[in-house]
């Protein structure tokens, strides 16, 4: 029988790594944040915009599956729920790796051109208050009272916990991809300079 508690544990930390890792470039110099990549790919004031947009998405969709969870959790039976959970599922550490499946991104979550820096910090940094909240609200397992359908790398059906893991993973994802973007952009300096 799994530890529900170990599971929140474990989101929380890597909600804290995860977000301070993506906090951290907004510290990087301007012309990195603005530098276009050779493939064409968003630059990573593109990336963090992206970021910002999806997580307001994705916590829309898990605090109404947190508000159907306490709901639903009177007509659930936790030990057999528990049993035999799976916290995390086949195809959610892909969802982490850039470039490890094909993924073409909704118009919805493109970035946009009317936000800045300072807006998309500000959000972000409550984003994270929000799936702590979330987690506070659900600390006995009521989490997994409700189950929603991803078809991102065909994951199928997951509760709020592992939906809030599916948020971090897919900042993971983006988190490589600015370490591309970087990298590249060292490598056009150097080349530069020579």
């Amino acid at each position: 029988m799994v530890n529900i508690a170990n599971v929140i544990l474990q989101i929380e930390k890597e909600l804290i790594s995860t977000f301070s890792a993506i906090d951290e470039w907004f510290e990087k110099p301007e012309e990195l944040l603005r530098y276009a990549p050779k493939s064409a790919g968003w630059t990573v004031f593109e990336i963090l915009d992206h970021i910002y947009l999806a997580n307001h998405y994705y916590l829309n969709l898990i605090e109404k599956g947190k508000e159907r969870a306490l709901k639903n959790q009177l007509h659930i039976n936790w030990k057999e729920e528990l049993l035999d959970y799976e916290f995390d599922k086949p195809g959610m550490d892909g969802i982490g790796i850039w470039g490890s499946f094909p993924w073409e991104t909704p118009g919805y979550l493109k970035p946009s051109i009317g936000n800045d820096l300072v807006k998309i910090k500000g959000g972000i940094g409550n984003q994270l208050q929000h799936c702590f909240q979330i987690l506070k609200a659900l600390p006995n397992g009521e989490g997994l009272a409700c189950k929603t359908l991803i078809n991102v790398n065909n994951l199928g059906i997951v509760d709020v916990y592992q939906y809030l893991w599916f948020l971090i993973k897919h900042a993971q994802r983006h988190l490589y991809q600015m370490k591309n973007n970087e990298n590249e952009a060292f490598q056009f300096q150097t080349q530069k300079s020579i």
